[in-house]
């Protein structure tokens, strides 16, 4: 008896292109635009197929900056792939304001999705601090145990080791 499980366009687009079939991929996304206006795919189509897909890099610029303009905080799979066009230092913005962008969007994701990984990769950026986040550990701690919640193998062991240097700093301060 085959099982028939239907597919959402973004695994299928992803299943597409591992599998090297880039013109698919892109066929399959023009269609998820014409017929949906999905801003996500709007994204994937200009970030991983660009050049591929007929644009030139100021249409591509154009339809992040649109994008940025355009997006709702309901739309994760919209936050998630401007979270990546900016990682990829990709959109009309400055250089230096695209990691604060990325790490906007991730937000938005981690906040209003519930997946794991993306509360986990939150934490990250809280415990170890970057260019846009300086360190938190409270901040940390408390996207640890949304991670956990969700599911995610390493949150519990993060979460102990925090609260391990969280109280031997609260102790330390408390003896100076």
């Amino acid at each position: 008896m085959a099982i028939s499980k239907k597919i959402s366009w973004i695994e299928g687009e992803r299943l597409l292109r591992s599998a090297g079939k880039r013109s698919e991929a892109i066929a399959l996304l023009r269609q998820e635009i014409s017929k949906n206006n999905r801003l996500a795919a709007k994204i994937v189509l200009a970030t991983m197929y660009g050049a591929d897909a007929g644009l030139s890099d100021t249409e591509i610029d154009r339809i992040i900056d649109d994008a940025e303009r355009e997006v709702k905080d309901s739309d994760v799979d919209a936050h998630r792939e401007l979270y990546r066009a900016y990682e990829m230092y990709i959109g009309g913005c400055s250089p230096e304001l695209k990691p604060h962008l990325a790490f906007k969007h991730l937000l938005v994701v981690a906040k209003n999705g519930n997946n794991a990984l993306d509360a986990f990769a939150v934490a990250n950026h809280f415990q170890y601090g970057n260019q846009v986040t300086p360190p938190n550990l409270f901040e940390a701690k408390r996207w640890y145990e949304i991670a956990h919640l969700r599911g995610h193998p390493e949150a519990l062991r993060k979460i102990k080791s925090l609260t391990r240097k969280l109280n031997s700093t609260q102790k330390n301060s408390a003896e100076n």
